[in-house]
């Protein structure tokens, strides 16, 4: 069982079951683009770079792989920095920004490999970033009909 499947199972079902791949991209961008939103990353230069690459379909190279890797785990540093400080705020703030991040690296993943159980990776992370996680799966949704 994937984490997706976890919280909503209908849509990893059918994540699964779906196999034209311009709406996989479609699902996979509208993923990015709410965790850059829920994530207050739109600032951000490298994430800025990789999305343009994956709205233009071009090709993501193991840079950006690597660039994506880098800032997840720079945020995620950050995050527990902030915790053991007790400086509950900037700590939600950096969790946020790593989990943004890392969906985003699932997708960028998904992008270069075609497998869905990567996609489903980057909907949890994004998913993680709202505890109303009806915005994003009615986006998703609303993709597959």
């Amino acid at each position: 069982m994937n984490r997706l499947e976890a919280i909503n199972k209908e849509l990893s079902i059918k994540i699964n079951r779906l196999i034209d791949e311009g709406v996989l991209n479609r699902i996979c961008l509208t993923t990015c683009n709410f965790a850059i939103k829920q994530g207050n990353l739109s600032n951000d230069k490298i994430i800025e770079e990789v999305i343009l690459k994956l709205e233009s379909n071009t090709n993501i190279s193991d840079v950006d792989i690597q660039n994506i890797s880098s800032l997840m785990e720079k945020h995620d540093e950050m995050y527990f920095d902030y915790d053991d400080e007790g400086k509950a705020e900037e700590a939600m703030m950096e969790f946020e920004k790593a989990r943004a991040s890392s969906s985003i690296w699932f997708g960028l993943q998904f992008n270069i490999n075609s497998d869905s159980e990567l996609l489903q990776e980057s909907i949890y992370e994004a998913s993680m970033l709202n505890e109303d996680t009806s915005e994003l799966f009615n986006s998703i949704e609303s993709l597959l009909e």
